[in-house]
């Protein structure tokens, strides 16, 4: 999901739009994004819930398990 906003032309709000929607179209409770423009952060965030069911937001610090998408 993140490569795909990195791809995102427009405004922070627009990014913060389509990581909604891509939530949404995933159906993933929460995420940490960064989107960098000529190599600076112009969005750094967390949105949502770090486990479905759970009141615990997600920071742009929140640390996920990968598993099998890290080989």
């Amino acid at each position: 999901m993140l490569a795909l906003l990195l791809l995102l032309p427009g405004s922070e709000a627009d990014l913060r739009a389509a990581t909604r929607k891509a939530m949404d179209w995933w159906r993933v409770p929460g995420v940490a994004v960064v989107a960098l423009k000529d190599g600076k952060p112009v969005l750094l965030a967390g949105f949502g819930v770090r486990e479905e069911g759970k009141d615990e937001a997600v920071t742009p610090d929140t640390l996920f398990c990968l598993a099998s998408c890290s080989k």
